[in-house]
């Protein structure tokens, strides 16, 4: 079946996710089709902040800030100490 350029595009991105492949990643593509403009721009600003996640710089967990809620708990220091 041949597919638009665009739609190629999101299959070929998709199926760079572990275990997603040609089938599941067309099926995903598909769906994605039926989502609001809206709801697809949300999605994709959300993909692009991914690029910008922070790790902690003590235990490596995904955070907003440098240190992590976990590392920079009053009680952790405490601990820590």
């Amino acid at each position: 079946m041949e597919l638009p350029e665009i739609l190629r595009t999101v299959v070929d991105h998709l199926k760079k996710i572990p275990g997603v492949g040609e089938k599941t990643a067309l099926r995903h593509a598909l769906f994605l089709t039926n989502w609001d403009p809206r709801e697809l721009a949300s999605f994709g600003s959300a993909l692009e902040k991914i690029g910008h996640l922070n790790r902690c710089s003590d235990c490596g967990l995904f955070c907003d800030e440098e240190i992590c809620h976990i590392c920079s708990s009053p009680a952790r220091s405490e601990i820590k100490t």
